[in-house]
């Protein structure tokens, strides 16, 4: 985990979750995660519903974005009640 500190007092965490294989099966992981602590933030914080705090960054090998398997599947899963995480941010690389 990183955290950069910025001169106007905000901050910013960068946390990488440990990716097994290049079979892309941590997306999901990913974003359940975002979901679980964007909860938690707004708990706290006393928001419903927002989004905003914690953004999923997901970075794929250009043959592993072909919109087939858990790519496709977590990407249909961002519209449907209680699994969206407000957006992600997709970087596909190619390698």
């Amino acid at each position: 985990m990183y955290t950069k500190h910025f001169k106007d007092g905000k901050k910013m965490t960068v946390e990488v979750l440990p990716n097994p294989s290049h079979l892309e099966c941590i997306n999901p992981v990913v974003m359940g995660r975002v979901r679980a602590e964007n909860h938690i933030v707004n708990k706290v914080n006393g928001v419903k519903h927002a989004r905003n705090k914690i953004v999923p960054f997901l970075i794929h090998g250009d043959a592993a974005f072909a919109g087939q398997g858990v790519v496709y599947e977590t990407m249909q899963m961002q519209d449907l009640r209680n699994y969206s995480v407000g957006g992600t941010i997709h970087v596909i690389v190619n390698n």
